[in-house]
Order: C-alpha cells, then sequence, then structure tokens
C-alpha cells in the first residue's frame, strides 16, 4: 500500500468535510477539527470507502477488507461520539439515567476499539476506567472542558480580519483590545441574546408538566438538535443490536 497517497487521500476528503489543518494550530488537526470529524463520521467513512474502493486494487487490500475496516471504523467512532457528547454533560446535571447509557458507550466503544486491534493508550484508558467514576463523583465535568481555547482562536482571527487594512501595529492592538472588551460586555451579551431570541422561529413543545409552551428556536439551534437527536438515535440502536455481547465482556 502506498503510504504517501493514502495519507493524501484521507486529508483530500476530510477537506471536502469542510475539516483542514489550521496555521495557527501548527498544520495540525485542531479540536474543532475533530469535532467536525466525529459529527460527520459517518459521511467521512463513506466516502473513504469509496475513495479507496476506486485505487487499483493491486496498490490496496481487498474490497472486502476495505468494507470491514471502514464498517468497523463508522460504528466505533459513531459510539465514541456518544461518549463525549454525554461526557459534556454539565455540572449538577449527570442523572442516573445518563450514568447506565455512559456505561454501556463506553462498554461498546472498548470492544470495538480492541476490535479494531488499536492499542489501549492513556487516553482510551482514561475512558475506561475513570470516566465513569469522575462523572459520577462529579455529577458532570462538561464545565471543565477548554473551549475557551478555540473561542479565542477564533475570536483572535475575526479581530485580525477586522484590522487587516491597519498599519500601525499598536493601533492594531488597541483596536483589537477594544473589541474584546465591547464583546465580553455583560451588557452586550444580554443583548446579543435578546436580539437572537426576538429573531428567532418559534415552536410548541411540551414541558415535564404536560404544558404546551411556545419556544425561540434559530435555524442552526434547530440542525444542531436534529443531529444530535439522530446521533443519539443511531448509538442507541446500535447498543440495542448488541445487547447479548455487552452482558459478557470483561
Amino acid at each position: 500500500v502506498n503510504t504517501g497517497i493514502t495519507v493524501q487521500l484521507v486529508e483530500k476528503v476530510l477537506e471536502q468535510h469542510s475539516i483542514s489543518k489550521p496555521y495557527y494550530h501548527g498544520g495540525e488537526y485542531n479540536g474543532k477539527a475533530m469535532v467536525q470529524f466525529m459529527t460527520k463520521s459517518s459521511d467521512i467513512m463513506d466516502a473513504l470507502k469509496t475513495k479507496i474502493i476506486e485505487i487499483s486494487e493491486s496498490d490496496r487490500c481487498s474490497n472486502d477488507e476495505v468494507l470491514e475496516v471502514t464498517s468497523k471504523y463508522k460504528q466505533l467512532l459513531s459510539v465514541f461520539d456518544g461518549i463525549f457528547s454525554k461526557a459534556r454533560i454539565p455540572s449538577f446535571q449527570f442523572t442516573e439515567t445518563i450514568d447506565n447509557e455512559l456505561k454501556d458507550f463506553v462498554t461498546e466503544g472498548m470492544r470495538l476499539w480492541r476490535a479494531l486491534d488499536l492499542s489501549v493508550a492513556p487516553k482510551p484508558h482514561a475512558i475506561e476506567d475513570h470516566l465513569c467514576d469522575q462523572m459520577g463523583r462529579l455529577l458532570g465535568i462538561g464545565d471543565l472542558g477548554e473551549d475557551f481555547v478555540e473561542q479565542s482562536h477564533q475570536s483572535g482571527m475575526k479581530y485580525n480580519s477586522r484590522s487587516r487594512t491597519i498599519k500601525d501595529p499598536i493601533q492594531v492592538a488597541n483596536c483589537q483590545c477594544n473589541w474584546e472588551e465591547k464583546d465580553n460586555h455583560p451588557l452586550v451579551k444580554i443583548k446579543s441574546a435578546v436580539v437572537k431570541r426576538h429573531s428567532a422561529r418559534t415552536k410548541r413543545r411540551v414541558d415535564e408538566n404536560g404544558m404546551v409552551e411556545i419556544v425561540g428556536i434559530s435555524r442552526h439551534d434547530e440542525k444542531v438538535q436534529k443531529l444530535h437527536n439522530d446521533k443519539e438515535m443511531f448509538g442507541k440502536m446500535h447498543l440495542k443490536s448488541h445487547q447479548l455481547p455487552l452482558k459478557f465482556l470483561f
């Protein structure tokens, strides 16, 4: 197998799904890219399967092996996406139901991991042996992430774009500081939330008491929520189809 061709093929498929290596991250895939990868993992693996099969069979493995491996990775990524989603539950929102679902996801995820003969490095080990315990002890660890780092990168790129025509570096720094101060001002955040709420579409929703209420939802939020629901349903269907093996693992 020509490794160089394979790497180029994978990177091309990733770029087609808006996943690239940002220059500010040393030319490596960052957290945002990985989130995008997990979100679109099913489509990406299908695209990779198609592209690999297009390669001359003399330069790759058999069709059966391509189908088998891409299918296994598709299942693995789907389950791990469910693990990461549940691991991001905010503090004090962790319930017994989520705990049981997370344990099932972790067990199945590690079964698929080992089925691909992947080494259990520190990170998958932490997921297998420590994640559920930490989630239960802290009642959710979603607030302990480092999303603010990625958000700072995005804000910096926005400010750089706005100040690209300014020649004086001191003036650039002053402008960017003023923009950052305004964006983080509590009153500005409240006003932005009000504008977003007023411009959003509405829908009917039944609350916990069975009462119907009208809530606002933006197109972006609606798309994200639908994607989340679809992925969660796919993950649960996968767990249900492997219910018997789960009882006898480890």
